[in-house]
Parts: C-alpha cells; sequence; structure tokens
C-alpha cells in the first residue's frame, strides 16, 4: 500500500469562533480521490483551506509529504489549492495572471501559460483582460494552474463551477489523468461528475 499524501489525524476547525468540524481524521494516497460533501455550513471549504496551509487548525495535525513546519508536514511542491473564488487579477489577461504566477513560485512551473491556455481552449482569449471573459473562462484560467505544476495533490473548491458540458468533461480527464499518475485530489463539489477512479465520499455532519 502507498504512503498517504494527506494525513490528517483528529483536527478540528473554527469559522468566526464557532466551531465547524469536530476531530477530523482521514488520509489519501496516490491514485486516489475524496469527495468532501455535506450541507452549506458543514465545512467544506474550512477543511480545503486547513489542508492547503491557509488556516491552522484549533488542534490536530495535517500532514502532506516530508517537510515540516509547525505542526503542517508540508512541501512546496506538494499541492495546488483551487478555491471556489478564481484569485484572478481582473485587469490582468489570463496569460499575465499565469506569468505573474510563475514568477512568484517555487518550484518552477513544468509549462507555461501559453501552452496550458491553449490545452484549455483560451488560445484566442489569452491577451483578453481578465475582467472581460464569461465566468466559464475565469474558471478554466484558474484550473489552468492544475496544469502548470508538477503537484500531487490537487485540493479543488467547486471546481465544475461555471464549466460547460464540454470543459467539464475536460476537468473530469485531467483528473483521471492525475489519478493514472498517483497524484491525489480532494474536492468539494455540489454537482455531480464522472471520473473512472473510485470516488471515496466524506459525508461531513452539521454542526449546531
Amino acid at each position: 500500500m502507498s504512503k498517504p499524501i494527506l494525513e490528517v489525524t483528529n483536527i478540528s476547525l473554527s469559522r468566526a469562533q464557532n466551531l465547524v468540524v469536530r476531530d477530523l481524521s482521514l488520509s489519501v494516497s496516490g491514485g486516489e480521490i475524496l469527495q468532501l460533501s455535506g450541507s452549506n455550513g458543514s465545512g467544506k471549504t474550512t477543511i480545503l483551506r486547513a489542508l492547503a496551509g491557509l488556516i491552522m487548525p484549533d488542534n490536530g495535525r495535517v500532514a502532506r509529504l516530508e517537510e515540516k513546519v509547525g505542526n503542517i508536514t508540508t512541501s512546496s511542491n506538494s499541492m495546488v489549492y483551487i478555491g471556489h473564488r478564481h484569485g484572478l487579477e481582473e485587469n490582468l489577461s489570463p496569460l499575465e495572471n499565469l506569468n505573474f504566477l510563475s514568477q512568484v513560485s517555487t518550484p518552477s512551473p513544468v509549462r507555461d501559460g501559453v501552452s496550458v491556455l491553449g490545452t484549455l481552449g483560451l488560445k484566442t482569449s489569452m491577451h483578453v483582460p481578465t475582467a472581460r471573459l464569461s465566468a466559464g473562462q475565469k474558471q478554466r484560467v484558474s484550473l489552468a494552474r492544475l496544469l502548470m505544476f508538477d503537484a500531487p495533490l490537487w485540493l479543488l473548491d467547486e471546481p465544475f463551477t461555471a464549466l460547460d458540458t464540454s470543459s467539464k468533461k475536460q476537468l473530469e480527464n485531467m483528473i483521471d489523468a492525475h489519478l493514472d499518475r498517483k497524484g491525489a485530489v480532494v474536492l468539494a463539489t455540489h454537482q455531480k461528475f464522472n471520473c473512472k477512479s473510485h470516488v471515496t465520499n466524506y459525508s461531513l455532519p452539521l454542526i449546531v
């Protein structure tokens, strides 16, 4: 059995001083996909932010690969996090957004912005200000980070939002290819999706 890419042990998480997740434990190894499900307010986004290292758990441990920073074991090359907000600078073009990301990220990307935008059907829009793109196009620009970096762990928050049928299928294929390479995926989505790999569902209780 392969070593987990992500291991979470007894973490609790709060939002605005209110407990939203209590004593969560889970692990994901290469080739596995874990879907977080639950009603609004059950903590799906909060969990993904904690797994990405953007917030610290109240207690417990989040481990990603093998370098230790505080109570998080991590690696700068271990994951790509795509939040439910696209995180793009509206005044920059898609290519400018990705070029900026490539300059500030460590390690360097394995594919350039022109290449990944072309793969995602955005060749004719790569120089257009992001503010002028449709919601679906902005989502595809955000997802381009998955193809730019060689990260074993993908953390995806509502990744199918605003995608048309063709783009949704392309993302499903990207996920399958990533799992075939023994990458791992943790995602939260309310939408149905089809991947050839088995999806483990983790249903979150609503703490009241």
